[in-house]
């Protein structure tokens, strides 16, 4: 399977995934005939959008080279230029839609405890594993991790990697406790943000930290 070029891409899509917000690409199932792949796209947006997908559908193609194949993660087919690339269509559903999630959550939170392991053991950090959106789970139970454009990583060993070890011990910790509510019956809509959360979203979309900003200072300006 080869990745559609751009000019093949509007002719072979079969769906519309999803038609992401500026900051997001959107996602379209193409088909040129030898199954079914997911394509991410920034080539619609707006001139300021694509500007920013420049540096996500970078980072993403980087992630992915870096991490090479692996189940937990769709396998890459191919970068169709600097604004889209083409992945893996997983069959299967959202972790959090699975029907049997609470029935199975222990074995499940152990095997995105055994994701997040590896993760850490070739330096990449996810800094959104976290999100219900971004973890799916495969009919035959196995599950794969998603959105790996907001990730960074280092390489093992360095002075750098064991600096930052900590941080990535207490980033996959916090995940882990996320994923343990969303797979514990009656806990599933009790997820808090936390400060470490709160500053995972800015490092992912700093446009954010300025919103949350002035937020603070109007709130300031009303109190008594």
């Amino acid at each position: 399977m080869r990745a559609p070029r751009r000019d093949e891409i509007a002719a072979h899509t079969i769906e519309v995934l999803s038609l992401g917000p500026s900051y997001k690409a959107d996602l379209l199932l193409v088909d040129l005939g030898e199954g079914p792949m997911v394509v991410k796209d920034f080539g619609g947006k707006p001139w300021w959008s694509r500007f920013g997908g420049l540096f996500q559908t970078f980072q993403e193609h980087r992630a992915y080279r870096w991490l090479g194949p692996l189940p937990c993660i769709p396998a890459f087919i191919g970068k169709i230029d600097s604004l889209a690339l083409a992945v893996e269509r997983v069959e299967g559903q959202m972790l959090v839609q699975a029907p049997d999630r609470f029935e199975n959550g222990r074995l499940y939170l152990h095997r995105i405890r055994a994701i997040m392991d590896q993760f850490r053991e070739l330096g990449f950090f996810h800094l959104d594993i976290r999100g219900y959106k971004n973890v799916m789970v495969r009919p035959d139970g196995e599950l794969v991790a998603l959105d790996l454009e907001g990730s960074f990583w280092v390489r093992p060993g360095s002075l750098l990697a064991r600096l930052l070890d900590p941080w990535s011990l207490r980033i996959y910790k916090q995940a882990l406790l996320k994923w343990k509510g969303l797979l514990t019956e009656g806990r599933s809509s009790d997820v808090r943000r936390t400060r470490l959360r709160a500053t995972i979203q800015q490092l992912r979309m700093p446009h954010r930290w300025f919103l949350s900003r002035e937020e603070r200072r109007r709130r300031h300006k009303s109190e008594p």
